[in-house]
């Protein structure tokens, strides 16, 4: 019997450049799709893939094979798309009220790298996305730099930064869809989708529920809760509703054994209460990579679906 076809297969690259708004500079992987080389005059869509708290810009590759699922997706019939990997540290992909200094970071002991590679000058982490990253991606790759060309999609703290980059900067992106959110930053308690989960109204009153002091994400959040929204996922929507924005195409997912499922249910019935329409899934699984992996690819063709193909205008015929 003849061997079977090889299926094409994209081009995965180290990027590095400069972020004003860290004040250093970061790593980043992109995928390339297996047309990108011989389609030279074409612009592809791109989708932003944001880790999780513990991981960094090549736990996608590593954990989630995510080359392999690209790959098969278009070789499937999938609009072929670029991948951007950023490396968000464990900066929660928003910008701090209060940035920690090199030094205080540099010395957590929860940093699992380098000071170089791990810390900023200022934790900008939103900008540094939505700005930075944008501009430089667009200005290196052939892109199709719009909303209506661009997602983002994340798990667990990289899924908060996916819904808060999408509803907070609705210009730059079309969809946006999250895997094991923390969709609730502030809530008092954690559970199941029967459980209820409840914002605290004061960091006060999140430290209480919480049993204990948390002088870190005080710094995240700071003092001013009127500028809350833009660090909770609902308050962001709220936000965007009553400024007359164009929301982006939405997706969450859940597993129901993940300890996140009660927070994410609760942000599904605000967003419902809000008139934004939204998908939301939930599965069986937990907060873990076998169950991110047996979704990531659904998920993946979602938001690429939301996104606009451009052909190659300098070719008679696109190469698949």
């Amino acid at each position: 019997m003849p061997a079977a076809a090889q299926m094409p297969a994209g081009i995965v690259q180290l990027g590095r450049f400069r972020s004003a708004a860290l004040g250093v500079q970061r790593n980043y992987f992109v995928y390339l799709p297996p047309s990108y080389q011989s389609s030279p005059h074409r612009r592809f869509p791109v989708v932003y893939l944001l880790h999780g708290y513990a991981g960094d810009e090549a736990e996608w590759i590593t954990h989630g094979g995510i080359a392999v699922v690209a790959d098969s997706l278009i070789a499937s019939g999938t609009t072929p798309f670029i991948l951007v990997l950023p490396d968000g540290d464990r900066g929660y992909w928003v910008n701090w009220a209060q940035s920690p200094t090199y030094d205080e970071c540099a010395a957590n002991e929860e940093l699992s790298e380098p000071a170089e590679s791990g810390c900023a000058r200022r934790w900008n982490y939103g900008d540094y996305i939505a700005h930075d990253l944008v501009q430089h991606v667009d200005g290196t790759y052939r892109t199709i730099a719009g909303r209506e060309g661009r997602g983002i999609m994340g798990l667990s703290m990289g899924g908060t930064g996916a819904l808060l980059l999408a509803l907070t900067n609705s210009q730059l992106f079309g969809a946006a869809a999250s895997l094991s959110a923390v969709a609730v930053p502030l809530a008092m308690t954690e559970g199941a989708c029967d459980t209820g989960v409840r914002a605290a109204p004061t960091f006060d009153a999140f430290e209480a529920g919480r049993g204990s002091p948390s002088p870190k994400w005080r710094k995240l959040w700071g003092s001013d809760t009127s500028a809350w929204w833009r660090h909770d996922p609902e308050r962001a929507a709220q936000h965007l509703r009553a400024a007359g924005g164009t929301a982006p195409a939405l997706r969450m997912e859940v597993g129901r054994g993940d300890p996140l499922a009660g927070g994410n249910c609760t942000l599904d019935a605000s967003l419902t209460l809000l008139g934004f329409t939204h998908q939301f899934l939930l599965w069986d699984g937990a907060h873990d990579w076998q169950s991110w992996r047996a979704h990531e690819g659904a998920t993946l063709a979602w938001v690429v679906s939301h996104l606009s193909r451009v052909p190659d205008r300098g070719a008679a015929k696109d190469t698949e």
